[in-house]
């Protein structure tokens, strides 16, 4: 339950195939894209933040925690993505 970062600039990070559980943190940063597709994430303690980064979540499914954006990032939703 450490940092999940997607932090390289015009890169894309996908988490996919299997739900993850969030204590921490999920960061889009630097100029990197994350892309939730297909998973649910549960976050009891944790949060998912575009921070300098962008956040693309696609037929995903986010169960407590919070979602931020930090500045002009864009956060995407598609597909039927619940929060």
């Amino acid at each position: 339950n450490g940092t999940i970062a997607a932090d390289v600039n015009g890169q894309t990070l996908e988490l996919t195939s299997a739900g993850i559980t969030n204590n921490a943190s999920i960061l889009a940063e630097n100029g990197g894209t994350l892309l939730i597709n297909g998973i649910t994430v549960t976050q009891p303690d944790g949060f998912i933040v575009a921070a300098g980064g962008n956040l693309d979540f696609n037929n995903a499914t986010i169960v407590g925690g919070d979602i931020a954006r930090l500045g002009a990032e864009s956060v995407l939703f598609r597909g039927t993505t619940t929060l």
